[in-house]
């Protein structure tokens, strides 16, 4: 993968937490997070958990987040939804 390449992962298991760590040298702007409902989206250092909650408690709409995050090989993102796989999308920028 070179700098300018779209990156987007969908997983494929719901109530567990999901990590997406880039290789070393890597960086990446992680640009928008989905899932069906109850998403957790945060930094994750392999250690400490910090995380922002987006919920939509009507199980037939999507919870989404438009965000702008930041991710290398030391801090990188953290997944965790309800009733569906999380999905994120990005680009990559070193």
């Amino acid at each position: 993968m070179v700098v300018g390449d779209i990156i987007s992962g969908i997983f494929t298991t719901d109530n567990t937490y999901h990590y997406f760590q880039p290789a070393a040298t890597t960086e990446i702007i992680i640009t928008s997070c989905f899932a069906t409902n109850n998403l957790r989206v945060g930094l994750y250092d392999g250690v400490t958990q910090s995380w922002s909650y987006a919920t939509d408690n009507n199980l037939n709409n999507g919870t989404g987040m438009n965000l702008k995050i930041g991710i290398n090989n030391t801090n990188y993102l953290l997944l965790y939804a309800d009733n569906s796989g999380p999905s994120y999308t990005g680009i990559q920028i070193k």
